[in-house]
């Protein structure tokens, strides 16, 4: 889906007045992610009704009307490239005088949410979720970082998952409970996504947990593992101890030089990363180190070259403090707090047997794992495969619930295989004073029981894991 976010995105125009955020949203709702017949066959994405340039395609499609669904014949545009589809939609809401009276609200929003529901309020949609999907389609894809300083919720930046464990026994071959943070620049001039890619294609002993440029923060390694980046040694408290945090494109005006609008927003963006880290862990600022710190190296270059390591430091807590009492101006500059990738590794914890329905909010990654004899044993492995997850939308019936490296986990099998192996997930991150049935998670809790044989082993929804 990136890849036809990232074509949506490149053909937005300048001057439109719809957020970005929802022009992506709904061309992800009403093309099915680009998959539909008139996506495909007429390159329309919003499913505009009549011709376009006297050209038109003719589909069966499902209306709300009367108070149910019915299907009906209907002609729709047929385009020449997206691009149109995307300029002739914005264009849609002004073309006559009565549809620009009739969607001012919708013109005159400045946030998503509003927009959403004036589209909804003014008949845009008969389907009455329409305002609700185009919401949750912005959220989860955190689209509301193209909406820029007009998003209302607008984010600095993309938390993005490249971890490649076949590499840990070259740049993570050990388990670590982090300490603090360590910030670098990367010396270099690539996106986070490129830097991250090299290091999970190189077998050395250089590696770091996060890439972070004016887009996205990559993760590369779980922060309960090492990197080796701190230049102190193998057994080093830096390249043992600290999480490690690398700013992209330091090298855009050269060593020492000007600081780039990409590099200065990479920047902003690590500084309140690195907040939410702190805050997660429950650290204050006096956690963030420099590279420069265990080794001696003049590192992060660009900060240093420019005096701007206690300026560094203050921005992040200002951030914490933000975060903290709640503020809204952090919450629009981030997707969400950054969560701990945690991969525990067979240690037996206490568990409980809830049984339950989970619905996520948020994509999960699922592992395998087994019961041993005697005790309930969490043993986690790996994950099931490439591109296995819980995504948003998606439910699982559980039988049991484990408290393992700081997260709530549950499992389930599969219906109908046989194959013995249990399969589990994480649900969230526990707070030791609140139990599990009240705890925050990345979805919610339905028809939670105690009743140890409740046999809620299947799959509520299929093919929620491909």
């Amino acid at each position: 889906m990136s890849n036809f976010i990232e074509e949506v995105k490149r053909n937005i125009p300048s001057n439109t007045k719809i957020l970005p955020s929802v022009i992506v949203a709904q061309a992800i709702l009403e093309s099915a992610r680009g998959t539909s017949e008139l996506a495909r066959k007429a390159n329309n994405l919003f499913g505009i009704k009549g011709n376009y340039n006297g050209q038109s395609y003719t589909v069966r499609t499902k209306e709300y009307l009367n108070g149910r669904w019915t299907t009906v014949n209907a002609a729709f545009k047929k385009y020449p490239s997206y691009r149109e589809s995307i300029i002739d939609h914005g264009n849609f809401f002004t073309s006559t005088p009565w549809r620009t009276q009739n969607y001012r609200n919708v013109l005159n929003a400045k946030d998503y949410k509003t927009q959403a529901r004036a589209l909804q309020s003014s008949g845009y949609a008969t389907d009455p979720q329409y305002a609700n999907k185009l919401i949750n389609l912005i959220e989860t894809n955190n689209l509301s970082s193209l909406d820029g300083n007009n998003g209302g919720n607008s984010v600095g930046y993309t938390i993005v998952n490249q971890m490649n464990p076949s590499m840990y026994k070259y740049n993570a071959p050990y388990s670590m409970q982090p300490l603090e943070i360590c910030i670098h620049n990367t010396a270099n001039t690539a996106t986070a996504r490129n830097e991250v890619a090299y290091m999970n294609r190189t077998a050395n002993y250089t590696s770091y947990h996060v890439a972070i440029d004016d887009k996205e923060a990559v993760q590369a390694i779980p922060f309960n593992r090492n990197a080796f980046a701190a230049g102190d040694g193998a057994n080093g408290r830096g390249n043992r101890r600290a999480i490690h945090i690398e700013i992209c494109y330091s090298l855009d005006g050269g060593n020492n030089g000007h600081q780039s609008a990409r590099y200065l927003k990479a920047e902003e963006n690590a500084a309140l990363y690195t907040a939410y880290v702190l805050h997660q862990y429950g650290w204050g600022v006096d956690k963030v180190k420099k590279h420069q710190d265990y080794s001696g190296k003049y590192c992060p270059h660009v900060i240093l070259a420019n005096g701007k390591w206690n300026w560094f430091k203050n921005r992040v807590q200002q951030h914490l403090n933000a975060i903290k009492k709640g503020s809204s101006s952090a919450s629009k500059k981030t997707t969400s707090k950054p969560k701990v990738s945690k991969k525990p590794q067979g240690v037996s914890e206490k568990g409980w047997s809830f049984a339950g329905t989970f619905v996520a909010s948020e994509t999960i990654v699922v592992r395998r794992g087994y019961k041993s004899t005697g005790a309930p044993r969490l043993h986690l492995n790996k994950p099931v495969a490439e591109g296995s997850y819980l995504r948003p939308g998606d439910f699982i019936n559980f039988d049991h619930v484990w408290f393992a490296d700081g997260y709530w986990w549950v499992r389930f099998k599969y219906p109908g295989r046989k194959d013995s192996n249990y399969y589990f997930v994480p649900l969230g991150v526990r707070n030791p004073a609140v139990s599990f049935g009240k705890a925050k998670l990345w979805g919610k809790l339905t028809k939670l029981s105690t009743k140890k044989d409740s046999k809620v082993l299947d799959w509520h929804k299929k093919n929620a894991i491909k």
